[in-house]
């Protein structure tokens, strides 16, 4: 969900020789706290085993997505998972960089793996459940991908990591679904279902509005992050000039 690569990170690792730009709403908050709480994890805890921890909480989320609109209950559990991800997803840099363990190229693969993971994970589980279409849901992932690519090739081409788009990031878009699933929980609860309308005999949830806005966001951000980006590269490097690093 758009979740990833953004200060949920803790900072995600960016790659080497690259500007970590990072403007989120919680950054400030984070950035204070996550090393006090790196720093009282037991020896025995390793950066890895924390991705590894983020990583199967988000297939057990999407899991548990497919088999909420029976068990609206379920709900309430994936909002605690919510909150144990973006634990374990938040402290693995963070904790790397406290005991100064850290492996830049190997963190930043290794964290951008996990991000894809679990962003095809909950959305594909939202999408196989009654809460959001799963042309929707695939949609959102593909959008996603295109601003993960983007972001690595700004990261490459500019030295620059921007990781937070409007001042978002995955723990306001954590919070966000936190919210929304209690809201589609009180629908379920008392109204049975979580349909907000109907368009062309194709039933709109929450979950649907939601997912649409966040495409929509990403997708018009993409196109006006390229088309800034290909502008400083072309002023970078004007045409007709040798560049000796070229390919």
């Amino acid at each position: 969900m758009a979740f990833e690569s953004a200060a949920g990170r803790g900072a995600a690792p960016a790659p080497p020789e690259s500007k970590r730009i990072i403007r989120t709403l919680t950054a400030p908050l984070e950035q204070r706290w996550l090393p006090v709480l790196a720093r009282q994890l037991p020896d025995w805890v390793t950066p890895d085993m924390l991705t590894v921890s983020g990583v199967l909480t988000s297939i057990l989320i999407g899991a548990l997505y497919g088999y909420s609109g029976k068990l609206p209950a379920l709900l309430w559990v994936i909002n605690a998972l919510l909150i144990v991800h973006w634990y374990a997803d938040s402290l693995d840099g963070t904790l790397a960089r406290v005991r100064h363990i850290e492996r830049p190229r190997y963190g930043f693969f290794l964290d951008h793996a996990a991000d894809a993971i679990t962003t095809l994970c909950v959305c594909l589980g939202l999408g196989l459940s009654p809460l959001m279409d799963l042309r929707i849901a695939v949609g959102l992932v593909i959008v996603y991908y295109l601003m993960m690519i983007q972001v690595l090739l700004r990261a490459y081409t500019l030295r620059e990591f921007k990781i937070s788009y409007g001042r978002f990031g995955p723990t306001e878009l954590r919070l966000i679904l936190i919210l929304a699933n209690i809201i589609v929980w009180t629908q379920l609860t008392w109204f049975t279902n979580a349909r907000l309308t109907t368009v062309l005999k194709i039933p709109i949830h929450l979950m649907d509005v939601l997912a649409i806005a966040a495409g929509l966001a990403m997708l018009f951000t993409f196109i006006g992050t390229f088309t800034r980006t290909l502008r400083r590269l072309a002023v970078l490097e004007p045409p007709g000039r040798h560049h000796s690093d070229s390919a």
